[in-house]
């Protein structure tokens, strides 16, 4: 009888103080302490179930990052073998980065990092130090985080002026480019251009039209009255995309009376990149 109790006195040790295994739903009926799971420690396999301090120190989705130039990588612990759109990913950037941008998490391979949707990331934009979170889409990792970068107002501005008068040749009815000022786009983008100058007509009464050129884009036209007797104040605008490095100008077109030459001053460019 003896050594039956201490069978069963270390059976039921073992029992308590070992793995279980169990291929059985699990209910807690309990309420309040009675109804809860604690002691999670290690989490070493994407399997294992995950304590609410895990969740809270972000431990499974954040790493820092290592690099090779603009290439970033990071590590997590439980190793993901996959991407999965809609993953969230969080990292410490580890370098000011000066262009496109991939990650590679758990080697599986490198991912571009996008902003705005589906924008490759420019000198800048992420700084070393910084805490970035990204969101696979099925295709790129679309930043969701704040770019260093990022201006405080969302637009940027180009503005350039000339004060010089341009006088038509007034050969033709034939659109003709005012050549006293042109404006080149600094970047490339969505741009709403404003142009400002002052025109009069031709000693004839000659009906002038003017418009903006961007780069083969043309605005609406505004008509410079006849018979004046002194310069007067003209504006258009357009909205247009353009490239860095393309021009934007005014044309003059002369479609009555070329005998007479039109005169423009003082034309002011406002470019503002709104995309």
């Amino acid at each position: 009888m003896k050594y039956f109790l201490i069978f069963w006195f270390f059976f039921i040790a073992g029992t308590l103080f070992s793995q279980v295994q169990i291929d059985k739903n699990i209910q807690l009926t309990g309420s309040g302490s009675d109804a809860k799971i604690s002691g999670i420690e290690e989490i070493s396999s994407p399997e294992d179930a995950v304590s609410a301090e895990a969740e809270q120190k972000n431990q499974l989705t954040y790493a820092g990052a290592t690099n090779v130039g603009n290439d970033l990588s990071i590590t997590l612990s439980p190793a993901i073998t996959a991407y999965t759109t809609g993953m969230m990913l969080h990292f410490l950037c580890p370098v000011d980065i000066t262009g496109s941008t991939t990650l590679n998490v758990n080697s599986v391979g490198a991912i571009a990092i996008k902003k705005n949707f589906n924008s490759d990331l420019a000198s800048g934009d992420l700084k070393s130090g910084q805490m970035v979170s990204v969101i696979y889409d099925g295709t790129n990792f679309q930043m969701i985080s704040q770019l260093a970068t990022a201006p405080s107002a969302g637009l940027s501005a180009e503005n350039s002026s000339n004060s010089s008068t341009w006088t038509s040749s007034n050969s033709s009815s034939d659109w003709e480019d005012i050549t006293t000022h042109t404006h080149t786009a600094g970047q490339t983008g969505r741009y709403f251009i404003a142009a400002s100058f002052e025109s009069i007509d031709g000693s004839g009464g000659t009906n002038q039209l003017i418009r903006i050129n961007a780069n083969g884009k043309v605005s609406s036209t505004v008509s410079v009255g006849t018979y004046l007797s002194s310069f007067q104040y003209y504006t258009l605008t357009m909205l247009v995309d353009l490239n860095s490095g393309e021009t934007v100008k005014l044309q003059n077109q002369n479609n009555w009376n070329y005998c007479c030459k039109n005169q423009v001053k003082n034309i002011k460019f406002s470019l503002i990149k709104v995309m």
